[in-house]
């Protein structure tokens, strides 16, 4: 009986906020001349701390197989792990990836940084609780490819909002990031659009707090 009283609440996101339709010329051209990124590669974007396991080392490995062109920005804050952060940009030299992927540090501009990435990516090889980059990506109008853990199983559907992946696979993490960035405009956008429909009709910030109060009602109503 009391398995039966719980009430899964996801966590929402802004949909007004990550909506990359409304985000300014001049807020992503700011971006793009603040980290000088060129503007004739499709951005890839892993936003994530420097941590072990955000899958930082696996999608570097994975980076070396892919065959399209792209440039890769990974965004996130190094605080206390500037340590990792070394090795990383270590890592990026070693696997002669100069020019190709690009350490940008912590941003303060999401949704700017979403609106100019043509992927997401959430390469953790331990399982998030839940995990924002999915739902932000999504809510973003953005095609994500996640590890098929922890919360991206509840969050993406997979093949029709994003796509899921082994972690720690590079070779299949690649493979998917080749089929992407050759994917035809109409294809990406039918993925791209059921992506936003998908948050709008789950985890919007709406949906959170109008399911957090039903709970109260419902307790209030039925105080036994």
């Amino acid at each position: 009986d009391k398995l039966n009283q719980i009430k899964v609440i996801h966590r929402g996101v802004d949909l007004k906020y990550f909506n990359s339709s409304v985000v300014s010329k001049n807020r992503m051209i700011d971006l793009i001349n603040k980290w000088n990124l060129p503007d004739d590669k499709k951005i890839i974007m892993l936003p994530a701390r420097f941590t072990e396991w955000k899958g930082h080392k696996f999608l570097l490995n994975a980076l070396t197989m892919v065959e399209q062109d792209y440039f890769c920005i990974l965004v996130g804050s190094d605080h206390g792990h500037q340590l990792f952060r070394k090795k990383i940009e270590q890592k990026i030299i070693d696997l002669h990836l100069e020019g190709k992927v690009k350490v940008v540090g912590n941003c303060k501009d999401m949704p700017s940084a979403f609106a100019i990435s043509y992927l997401a990516l959430s390469t953790s090889i331990r399982p998030e609780a839940f995990g924002r980059i999915a739902i932000e990506a999504q809510s973003s109008s953005r095609i994500v490819i996640a590890t098929n853990i922890g919360g991206s199983l509840e969050t993406i559907i997979d093949k029709k909002t994003g796509f899921l992946v082994e972690p720690n696979n590079a070779e299949e993490l690649a493979k998917k990031i080749d089929e992407i960035l050759s994917m035809n405009q109409e294809k990406y956008q039918e993925i791209s659009n059921q992506a936003r429909l998908h948050v709008e009709q789950n985890f919007s910030n709406q949906q959170m707090y109008d399911k957090t109060i039903e709970v109260y009602q419902e307790i209030f109503a039925n105080p036994n």
